[in-house]
């Protein structure tokens, strides 16, 4: 009776109103997520660039994970990347072809996107050419370093050697392979077209050949050396009015008539050499020169990578830390898509529905925090190990290894806490707000101030997981022997947890993870499996062993080192490996997802850590490349049915995901009917979220209309209702 109740009382609602204005009525307005559900969304840093290309009134710029382009008309940026555009993730170069009209971007692993752009200068279609990538005869490296345009060819200058990308066939004409002295194997570099050779920077050496129809190129023996005028090597090439030009070091070198002739000495290191808008353009830490003496000079020019003029005659320079800079009348702006200082980071932590993305030990710079959909850096303090919200002060601790313990307010105010330890390696908030931090020892900060230690046995430990019991599970250093020690500071009790039967059972001392569940058991990840204390207030007894979770008649990931383990709203379990990510139930005894590099946008199967944050659902993973997430319908149950929110709503034709409602308490039911309450859809949520693919039982789509959206608890106890609209 209780869902026909909530029937009649749902149907009160004027439907030939909401059928003419599609005015919706809910009982929660608020939208789940920024991403819709069983959806990806990259995170990676533009603020180190390797080069850029001005294609119009817009500027495109890449970094290792994906290009990105500027389009001045409307001073937005957009980026491209693996999840909506690119076809590979390790972009190595980037060119674009005006006669064709064409993007063309090279990878690291050989493979070339040909990008067509449209009227605006914006992307349009896109052409695989996995020729170079899965070539045979290739054993080395593909990587492509350099992309040089000639007329309608490219040169794909690489660790192979050269290969000729004809634009208008979009295929490869041929291959100039183990061109070295005696026909050795050679890494390209760069390569520029000067007078009637063609020259390139290789491991042997700069090397040229003569550049007509009539020399084969691809046999060595028409490749010969040209001797520097310098002890060393060139680390730049260029040509420019039929000259070619050199860089190494703080000089350039003018080599014409087969003489070589000092052109220009600088003061920094020569960082890019770029030829244009008729002249040379020189990079170095700080500052851009041109050969015409203008020069540029400002922090923000960090180590210029590569320097072009747009057709108003601004410059334009991609460098290392503050992406891509606008060089416009004497004024220099940076600009670079929302996102992380960089790539590499060696932890996520949760803060109160943001994440941290932490520099780690030793590392000289600050942490990103991703908060309210954007991404912000601080600078102080440095090389953070790991950070912790206390919502009773609203104030986040940040525990730096160099430089101790800080506390930071909500409006950015950092103090120092005095006589904290400065080697911390992890914190955690107690249930009664206590502070504490692991290292080198064990100690905590008292809800007063003070400071008290601990003396444990083998001293040095990685992270700290508090249980429901209050217990500090302590993961010990592999320097210190590896395993897990248990405390109970209220009784002075400490439990060594190894691999013995007895005192753990663990697979192997080697510990990689840990984690808290929902149920209250502790989660391992070791270098042999998974283990699970599934009743951790027994850790002091005698006989006290891990449980080892089975799935698929096996132990779960038996002899296989597990690098992380998550746990998300739902109960669900996140497990990495080397071949990816895996996500189980709350048992883990079905697998509910995998993903790797091939079937999803990881950028590669190294995850380095995993934060899911329970109220949204969205899982962080933190890769060898940089940071991705995905949206997971596991979240965070309510306490109690008080408000749902449903997403997307209305659905609207092009939709074609999962529908998500949300607020709903542990293992709620959920009826979806039309308006004459005919039963379309049911299903139970997953943690605080029920899931729709909007298809009816006899399998078609569900149709223009309203529906209801009919929740109860799982005892019958409470119930509620709310209203979708789908447009077809």
């Amino acid at each position: 009776m209780l869902f026909l109740d909530l029937i009649k009382r749902s149907c009160l609602w004027q439907k030939n109103a909401i059928l003419s204005s599609w005015a919706l009525v809910f009982l929660a307005t608020s939208a789940i997520a920024q991403i819709p559900l069983d959806s990806w969304r990259t995170h990676f840093s533009y603020r180190s660039l390797d080069g850029l290309a001005v294609v119009g009134s817009n500027v495109y710029a890449f970094s290792q994970n994906g290009v990105f382009y500027f389009d001045a008309t409307d001073n937005q940026t957009v980026t491209l990347s693996k999840q909506n555009g690119l076809t590979e993730t390790g972009v190595s170069a980037l060119a674009f072809a005006e006669a064709a009209q064409t993007l063309v971007v090279g990878y690291e692993n050989g493979n070339v996107d040909l990008l067509k752009i449209d009227a605006k200068n914006r992307p349009d279609d896109l052409q695989n050419l996995p020729i170079l990538k899965n070539s045979d005869q290739i054993l080395g490296s593909k990587r492509i370093n350099q992309i040089v345009l000639n007329n309608k060819n490219a040169f794909l200058v690489g660790d192979f050697g050269i290969a000729l990308l004809d634009l208008a066939r979009a295929e490869i004409r041929e291959t100039y392979r183990n061109i070295g002295p005696n026909g050795t194997a050679i890494d390209i570099s760069k390569l520029a077209i000067a007078n009637d050779s063609i020259y390139v920077l290789t491991t042997a050496g700069l090397r040229a050949a003569r550049f007509a129809p009539d020399v084969n190129l691809q046999f060595f023996g028409n490749w010969r050396s040209v001797n520097a005028p310098i002890f060393g090597s060139f680390s730049h090439l260029i040509a420019l009015n039929n000259a070619l030009f050199a860089a190494e070091n703080r000089q350039v070198w003018r080599y014409s008539g087969g003489q070589w002739s000092r052109f220009l000495q600088t003061n920094g290191l020569i960082t890019s050499l770029n030829a244009t808008a008729g002249q040379l353009v020189v990079g170095q830490a700080g500052s851009v020169q041109l050969q015409n003496g203008t020069s540029f000079s400002d922090a923000i020019l960090t180590n210029p990578t590569n320097v072009l003029a747009d057709n108003s005659g601004n410059f334009w320079a991609t460098t290392t830390q503050n992406g891509l800079v606008r060089l416009q009348n004497g004024n220099l702006q940076s600009i670079a898509p929302t996102g992380p200082a960089f790539d590499l980071y060696q932890s996520l932590n949760l803060l109160n529905q943001s994440v941290a993305a932490l520099p780690g030990l030793g590392v000289q710079t600050g942490f990103s925090l991703f908060s309210n959909q954007q991404w912000q850096t601080f600078n102080q303090p440095r090389s953070v190990v790991s950070t912790v919200f206390d919502p009773a002060n609203q104030q986040t601790y940040v525990a730096s290894f160099d430089d101790g313990i800080f506390a930071i307010t909500n409006n950015g105010t950092r103090q120092q806490l005095p006589n904290s330890p400065s080697n911390a390696r992890a914190l955690a908030l107690d249930r009664d707000g206590n502070l504490w931090a692991c290292g080198n020892g064990l100690s905590v900060r008292q809800r007063d101030g003070t400071w008290l230690s601990f003396g444990l046995p083998r001293r040095q430990f990685d992270q700290l997981l508090i249980d429901k019991n209050g217990f500090k599970w302590l993961i010990i250093n592999s320097v210190s022997g590896g395993g897990v020690l248990v405390f109970d500071d209220k009784t002075n009790r400490s439990r060594l947890i190894n691999t013995a039967q007895g005192t753990g059972g663990l697979p192997d001392l080697g510990i990689n993870d840990i984690a808290l569940d929902c149920d209250g058991a502790v989660w391992t990840a070791t270098n042999r499996g998974v283990a699970v204390f599934d009743n951790p207030a027994a850790v002091f007894n005698t006989n006290f062993n891990a449980f080892l979770p089975v799935f698929e008649r096996r132990r779960l990931f038996a002899g296989e080192p597990v690098t992380n383990v998550s746990v998300d709203g739902g109960n669900g379990k996140w497990f990495s490996t080397a071949n990816g990510l895996f996500r189980f139930s709350p048992d883990a005894s079905e697998l509910l997802a995998r993903f790797d590099d091939k079937n999803s946008p990881l950028p590669s199967n190294t995850v380095v850590d995993i934060a899911a944050e329970p109220v949204s659902g969205e899982v962080f993973f933190l890769t060898n490349k940089g940071i991705v997430s995905y949206r997971s319908p596991a979240t965070e149950p309510a306490v109690a049915l008080s408000q749902i929110s449903i997403f997307p709503n209305p659905v609207r034709p092009e939709f074609d995901g999962l529908l998500a409602i949300k607020g709903l308490t542990e293992n709620a039911v959920v009826k979806i009917t039309d308006m004459a309450g005919r039963l379309v859809y049911e299903t139970r949520s997953q943690g605080g979220t029920a899931t729709w693919n909007l298809f009816n039982y006899q399998g078609h789509r569900a149709e223009t209309g309203v529906y209801l959206v009919l929740v109860a608890d799982a005892l019958g106890n409470e119930a509620i209702a709310g209203k979708l609209a789908i447009v077809r």
